[in-house]
């Protein structure tokens, strides 16, 4: 839903909003005027509005964010922790904990957790896209999928 922040320089939306920010679990108004800001009300953007009502009408058992690029798997939420720690040692990369610049309220992630109740990862990805890491990370969300579904 978020634009590629590292192509284009930015993070918002047309109207400058980081939507990963704005969704309602633990939202907070801060960052106006700045490429981190929360919206002036949470779930204020069309394309949180969006997203939130597809995934409340398909319930996901889990719900990948790609983002880039530190190269970690973030496993803050302790619900998503194993699944975090079995899809960073498929992609070769390692897992952590991965805070915010400032408090993360409004994450996709946090609300997916706590409102949904499936597994919420976001995969920081390598700067670089060569093939052989896009094939890896293929194969280890196809792994994800079978672990989760055993």
């Amino acid at each position: 839903a978020n634009p590629d922040g590292a192509a284009s320089q930015q993070r918002g939306n047309a109207r400058g909003v980081d939507l990963n920010r704005n969704f309602p679990d633990s939202w907070r108004r801060q960052g106006a005027g700045t490429r981190l800001w929360s919206g002036p009300t949470p779930a204020s953007e069309p394309e949180t509005q969006g997203l939130m009502a597809f995934l409340r009408r398909v319930r996901p058992d889990a719900v990948l964010v790609f983002h880039q690029d530190f190269a970690v798997v973030d496993t803050t939420h302790r619900r998503s922790a194993q699944a975090g720690r079995r899809l960073a040692q498929w992609l070769g990369l390692p897992a952590r904990p991965v805070g915010c610049p400032g408090p993360c309220s409004g994450t996709l992630t946090g609300w997916v957790d706590s409102r949904l109740g499936a597994v919420a990862l976001t995969v920081e990805l390598p700067g670089t896209k060569r093939v052989p890491d896009v094939d890896r990370a293929a194969n280890a969300v196809l792994s994800l999928a079978r672990w989760l579904a055993d």
